[in-house]
């Protein structure tokens, strides 16, 4: 347990210092996307629909800069 709170913890720094302006709610979207959840997952574990992960996914590129294709889940574990 120690190890994944240092391993989140160091993520979570990093996101901060790259990303300042990202809410609490778009963090911990980063961080379900870093275990490579697929939409519907991580729908059941917010407890919203498919379709507002797709939304929330989209905001987050366009706040993160990436393009429309780019691969979240590839990108934020590159920045972990």
């Amino acid at each position: 347990h120690e190890n994944i709170s240092r391993i989140n913890s160091d993520f979570f720094r990093r996101l901060d210092e790259k990303y300042p302006e990202l809410s609490k709610g778009e963090k911990q979207l980063c961080s379900l996307l870093r275990l490579n959840l697929s939409n519907k997952e991580i729908a059941v574990l917010r407890g919203i629909s498919s379709e507002s992960v797709k939304v929330s996914k989209n905001k987050l590129r366009r706040k993160l800069e990436l393009p429309q294709r780019a691969d979240l889940s590839k990108y934020l574990n590159e920045l972990a």
